[in-house]
């Protein structure tokens, strides 16, 4: 099993991006990196977006969800 990363479905996730761009949660994957460090606790995750339809990836970056 891969365990890089955990993906959630778009439309269940509450994004804080502002600048999405052309698209809706419900149209997208939201892939989070298990990227965590000890002593990091207190910072935005970072997260990939990925159309559900296309396969492209739409935003990566931080989730804005930092606190």
């Amino acid at each position: 099993m891969f365990k890089a990363a955990s993906v959630r479905d778009g439309a269940a996730v509450r994004l804080g991006i502002y600048n999405r761009g052309n698209w809706a949660s419900e149209d997208a994957w939201v892939v989070y990196p298990n990227d965590w460090t000890p002593g990091t606790e207190l910072h935005s995750s970072q997260i990939i977006v990925i159309c559900k339809r296309t396969g492209r990836v739409l935003y990566e970056g931080s989730a804005q969800d930092e606190g």
